[in-house]
């Protein structure tokens, strides 16, 4: 729930609010799962990786600052002015600082568990990519498996009309099959 000393009143906070703390340190762990890879695979860490830990430090800093996810600084929003000014003491810039390098090490141990847990399908996945060099996806699908969650809605109506795209290519290359059987006839 929130309180609210100015106003005198209490909400409590929808469930979403929850999943939506989840779902921001899980794409985290993704964002960080490159990296993590390298370090687990190759022993050591390119610099491919510091878009990623720009967009994971950003990502730790909007759940601490913005969306006020984190226990030690509660429901409130730390901002800057529109001159780049923090609206906040030192002290509690250290304060978001750690909690911020908190999620990301949380968030990258969850990335490397992940890859220990899936590194033969991992290890399945690169040495296809390197004998056929792309993939789509229900190749993808066959390495890994299906998702352990539901599609999003866009996805899946994307899916979908792939799917039709596909099965009306397919016939249409069945009607053609007996035409081109019949021209080549023609041709002897």
């Amino acid at each position: 729930f929130f309180f609210s000393s100015r106003r005198r009143h209490t909400r409590f906070l929808p469930v979403s609010w929850a999943r939506r703390c989840v779902q921001e340190t899980d794409s985290i762990s993704c964002i960080l799962g490159g990296r993590c890879s390298e370090e687990f695979f190759f022993g050591k860490i390119t610099t491919g990786a510091y878009d990623d830990l720009q967009k994971a430090a950003q990502t730790a800093y909007n759940i601490v600052t913005k969306f006020g996810m984190t226990e030690k600084l509660g429901f409130v929003g730390y901002y800057e002015d529109q001159y780049g000014q923090k609206k906040f003491s030192e002290d509690t810039a250290d304060i978001i600082d750690q909690e911020m390098k908190k999620i990301v090490d949380m968030s990258s141990e969850r990335a490397r568990e992940i890859i220990r847990e899936k590194k033969d399908l991992i290890r399945n996945l690169a040495d296809t990519l390197l004998e056929k060099e792309t993939l789509d996806l229900k190749q993808i699908v066959n390495i890994l498996g299906d998702r352990p969650f539901p599609p999003k809605a866009n996805y899946k109506a994307f899916l979908e009309i792939k799917k039709a795209t596909e099965e009306l290519e397919k016939e249409q290359e069945e009607q053609k099959e007996p035409e081109k059987q019949e021209q080549e006839l023609s041709l002897i």
